[in-house]
């Protein structure tokens, strides 16, 4: 069995343990850049491909702008703090979300670079939640969670190479290089109510 084969059936093990009146939520964490995004498309390709109804959520969607996540005191401390609008995102979109299975929302959305967008999230009879971002596993949150895992490290002649991730990712064995590289540490969740 594969990595991604393991990974979903733990998922589908998780949703098979939870009320059919809740979604499960799946946390998917890591460095900038690690792979995040790519793991998630790829677990909710086969989720789909063996019929459950999959939520993905990038959380970047809610970054803070950058004057209020960037500081010149304790920059790396500042930004953790500061960097995402978690609260909201998970008051408004989240723990809705996976206690109704739907949710109907227009959110004020931010990049990095500060350009502000109304992202629509419409979500219906949904039965797993793939939220992937860094950051995630903040104690305050980690309850919140059914199962989650760590893109835990991207190898460093991805990163030393300006455009070395984006030149790479039409490369196969990098994908599968990825898969093999995440921690999959799941563990029993409790239900919405998060904090």
């Amino acid at each position: 069995m594969n990595q991604l084969d393991f990974l979903t059936s733990k998922i589908v093990a998780k949703r098979a343990e939870r009320s059919a009146e809740q979604a499960v939520l799946v946390g998917v964490s890591g460095i900038d850049a690690g792979g995040k995004g790519f793991i998630s498309e790829k677990i909710a390709q086969r989720l789909q491909e063996s019929g459950w109804r999959v939520a993905t959520i990038n959380a970047d969607d809610w970054l803070n702008l950058p004057e209020v996540c960037l500081s010149r005191h304790k920059p790396a401390e500042h930004f953790y703090e500061h960097a995402m609008r978690f609260d909201e995102m998970f008051d408004r979109l989240i723990v809705p979300l996976k206690q109704n299975r739907a949710v109907t929302l227009v959110a004020e959305c931010a990049d990095a670079k500060g350009s502000r967008r109304k992202h629509r999230y419409e979500f219906r009879k949904i039965d797993i939640i793939l939220l992937e971002g860094i950051f995630l596993f903040r104690p305050a949150y980690r309850n919140c969670f059914d199962g989650l895992f760590v893109r835990d490290r991207v190898e460093t002649r991805d990163c030393a190479v300006p455009g070395g991730i984006t030149a790479r990712r039409n490369d196969p064995g990098f994908h599968n290089n990825l898969l093999s590289r995440t921690a999959h540490p799941f563990r029993k969740g409790q239900s919405a109510g998060c904090r």
